[in-house]
């Protein structure tokens, strides 16, 4: 494994009033990582124990299989999620900024919204919660 995998969620209490089901947009996050595997394709479980994620307080948290998404945005462009850890014991789902540059997608944060670009034209909308993008959908 190349370094650690770690998530800088701020303090999931402030989300609680949100769908679990929601995806954040989250720089702080090296990897993404989903709470659910509803709507992921081409998956596959880790024995227990084999992979973990830390947390911003400290915790470790076990990852249960290794997915992709496919997540339609509000444009109709369907960013592809690849490599994406399933970690059951979080309350969100959370794209990482950084996995994303990786894949060529730019985001661009300003005025309490994350722009989300592909090939220099906007595919993308995440708005401002509390600390947080809450990615939108359509």
């Amino acid at each position: 494994m190349q370094g650690e995998d770690t998530i800088t969620f701020v303090d999931e209490s402030l989300y609680l009033s949100y769908d679990k089901s929601t995806w954040w947009i989250d720089f702080g996050a090296t990897v993404h990582v989903a709470n659910s595997l509803h709507g992921s394709s081409m998956r596959r479980t880790l024995q227990r124990g084999a992979r973990s994620i830390k947390v911003a307080n400290g915790v470790e948290a076990p990852v249960e299989a290794i997915a992709e998404f496919n997540l339609e945005l509000h444009s109709g462009f369907v960013l592809r999620l690849r490599d994406v850890l399933y970690v059951p014991s979080l309350q969100r789902s959370l794209i990482s900024v950084s996995r994303l540059d990786d894949d060529f997608i730019d985001c661009h944060f300003g005025d309490g919204k994350c722009e989300i670009q592909f090939d220099k034209e906007c595919v993308g909308l995440a708005f401002r919660q509390d600390k947080l993008y809450l990615r939108s959908s359509r």
